[in-house]
């Protein structure tokens, strides 16, 4: 399925355009904080429902910098720590996403069936 996204900056800016497309991403490296604003659209399936699923993560670059000169300090391999800790959260990103669209699939199926049988009854 395919959905309208755009993103609103707390400034009013609109900083990610309006864009028809199953799925769209924005990423913002220095913000200030605030309330962004997300527009969902589905106005071309007005009578088809949608599953949207919407994935928030925050990473603050200027104290990964401290983070990183803390552990250079304590000698650990800092390439592969890094690496090692981005594998884990693209794996764990990655198990959400399938468990979101197993979920999904699961909802769908059960309501499948609920509909045969009330039209079998």
């Amino acid at each position: 399925g395919m959905a309208g996204f755009a993103v609103r900056h707390p400034n009013g800016q609109i900083v990610h355009p309006y864009q028809w497309k199953a799925s769209s991403d924005y990423q913002d490296q220095e913000s200030t904080g605030g309330y962004y604003s997300v527009c969902i659209d589905n106005q071309f399936s007005k009578f088809a429902a949608k599953l949207v699923n919407l994935y928030i993560t925050v990473i603050r670059y200027d104290k990964w910098d401290e983070y990183h000169k803390e552990i250079e300090d304590m000698n650990v391999g800092v390439e592969n720590f890094t690496s090692t800790v981005k594998s884990v959260e693209n794996n764990i990103n990655h198990m959400l996403q399938h468990q979101h669209h197993v979920r999904s699939q699961e909802n769908r199926d059960y309501n499948l069936l609920v509909d045969n049988k009330t039209y079998v009854n």
